[in-house]
């Protein structure tokens, strides 16, 4: 009688989980597009400047090609990315890093490989992140506890820009070269897509997840023009 009972639950534990799965992803559907934007966005650097100028301090780079915009899927529940550290090396006046997507209380790790001090801050949100001097050589430490998007800036140099995208659901990715996404597992219903490109929100729209929605086609004409304040 107990080898009977004990080969049920056997056969019931894998039965169990796989009901559990199903229904995670019943109403499950895809939400797909392309991203297309205009010559404006064609590299990272936000701000006009002499680029080519010798210092003695900032060696001459080529412009550096800009990241693929990130789509956002904002209004919808799901199992939020873990908390984990990410690390941005600032050299050249300029992140190896422009963009990351991070879930909530993750923590960012700012490393200053230049000759000269970096005053950063997230302009406007001061008690999350006071500005404060990073000299060179050295590290820097901060903690994102609340879903939103934030703008790491340089006082002195606002070019130097990291953008940080805290989420907490898991339908946030960046487009592939050619401007394309596809995010999966996504629940049905209503929700607000969202696009940014080079630091900025270029788009937005809401959409309605279903089964026969078809592949959205978002055309960005030109950029708004950053406030370097």
């Amino acid at each position: 009688m107990r080898n009977r009972f004990l080969s049920a639950l056997v056969v019931a534990a894998p039965v169990l989980a796989w009901s559990c799965f199903c229904s995670r992803f019943a109403n499950a559907e895809t939400v797909r597009g392309r991203v297309t934007l205009s010559d404006t966005f064609e590299n990272a650097r936000r701000f006009p400047g002499y680029w080519r100028v010798e210092n003695g301090s900032v060696p001459v780079t080529a412009v550096p090609n800009a990241e693929p915009p990130v789509v956002l899927l904002t209004g919808l529940k799901g199992e939020a990315p873990a908390a984990k550290t990410f690390s941005v090396d600032i050299e050249g006046f300029a992140p190896n890093k422009h963009t990351l997507i991070v879930g909530v209380g993750s923590v960012v790790e700012i490393r200053n490989n230049d000759k000269v001090p970096h005053d950063l801050s997230v302009p406007g949100q001061e008690a999350l992140m006071p500005l404060e001097r990073l000299a060179p050589g050295t590290l820097r430490r901060q903690k994102f506890p609340v879903a939103g998007a934030y703008e790491i800036r340089s006082a002195q140099y606002p070019h130097v820009g990291i953008w940080v995208f805290v989420v907490d659901n898991p339908f946030a990715l960046p487009c592939d070269p050619k401007g394309n996404f596809k995010i999966s597992d996504v629940p049905a219903g209503r929700a607000t897509l969202k696009v940014w490109a080079r630091g900025q929100l270029v788009y937005e729209q809401p959409v309605d997840v279903q089964a026969s929605m078809k592949a959205l086609q978002i055309d960005v004409a030109s950029a708004t023009p950053a406030d370097p304040e």
